[in-house]
């Protein structure tokens, strides 16, 4: 059976971590460690954690400082024992018994062919806090993304994520600026390896008062997206851009590298009219972002 790390990071989870943590004890055909990172909760989340790596070997856990997600996430990568395959996991959805076990059926269809690092992903199947189903498709992504589209926009979520040992090594070398764990793996992954997007979906998105996606009207998505576009701090993909650039140009390829360089140094530079009439990058929300420095 291959070897998976299953990645977690829980902050104030008491009321759904068990239900996940069943799930995962319950992942079919895989030799099986998770491993928990604490962000700092200050609910029962940490007795829960404790109690669970009590029954189950499998189970490995840190208790660190806040840090917030996306770094929490990260710090797992500092790990130094090898697996087959990794996946990031969320403290409050739920896993059918062959999620693991079907993302590796197909990273090893591209492992076939290629020794690259390699990713895996899916919608998701969002429920209520009763498990009912909301909707079959809770994020409709439009297909696999390209590197320069990837640098814009995420569209996948990270909880659905699974990746070979390429892509976990390759991402473990990064220690810049990140918005989101997943975004950055995404963005790491598309500029050197392969992504493949599941048309089913192998878990449960839970939606909760902590979670704002749900059943609402277009318009009501359409203005929560504007209001997020200047509530979210400013320059978070320039920044992002400039670090990733920094950490692997020798290994990019020249198109690549060009992609990185101008969106990540466009406000230090002369650059931004060449960013603006990059056709490589898409979208008139983007460009008028980029007027505003606040890409």
């Amino acid at each position: 059976m291959k070897k998976v790390l299953v990645m977690m990071s829980t902050y104030n989870g008491q009321f759904y971590l068990k239900q996940q943590l069943d799930s995962l004890i319950s992942q079919e055909g895989v030799d099986l460690t998770i491993y928990i990172r604490d962000d700092g909760s200050g609910d029962n989340t940490k007795d829960i954690i404790k109690e669970y790596a009590t029954l189950y070997p499998c189970i490995q856990y840190e208790f660190g400082e806040n840090l917030g997600y996306a770094k929490s996430f990260w710090r797992i990568f500092e790990i130094q024992e090898a697996y087959d395959y990794y996946a990031f996991c969320d403290q409050d959805d739920v896993w059918k018994s062959d999620k693991l076990i079907r993302a590796i059926t197909k990273l090893e269809e591209i492992e076939k062919h290629d020794q690259i690092p390699a990713l895996y992903a899916s919608d998701a199947v969002s429920v209520d806090n009763d498990m009912q189903v909301l909707s079959e498709k809770t994020f409709n992504p439009p297909g696999v993304l390209s590197f320069y589209r990837s640098l814009q926009i995420s569209t996948v979520p990270g909880c659905t994520f699974v990746f070979n040992r390429y892509a976990f090594e390759l991402a473990s070398l990064y220690k810049g600026f990140m918005e989101s764990h997943d975004w950055a793996l995404y963005n790491i992954v598309s500029s050197f390896g392969k992504i493949v997007l599941d048309d089913e979906s192998r878990i449960l998105y839970r939606i909760h008062g902590n979670n704002t996606i749900g059943k609402t009207s277009r318009f009501q998505v359409l203005m929560t997206k504007i209001k997020r576009l200047f509530k979210k701090p400013p320059r978070t993909r320039s920044r992002f851009a400039k670090d990733f650039y920094d950490c692997y140009k020798d290994g990019l390829s020249a198109e690549y590298a060009d992609a990185a360089y101008k969106l990540g140094y466009y406000r230090l530079s002369r650059k931004k009219g060449a960013l603006l009439f990059d056709r490589r990058f898409k979208g008139l929300t983007f460009k008028f972002m980029v007027l505003l420095n606040r890409v």
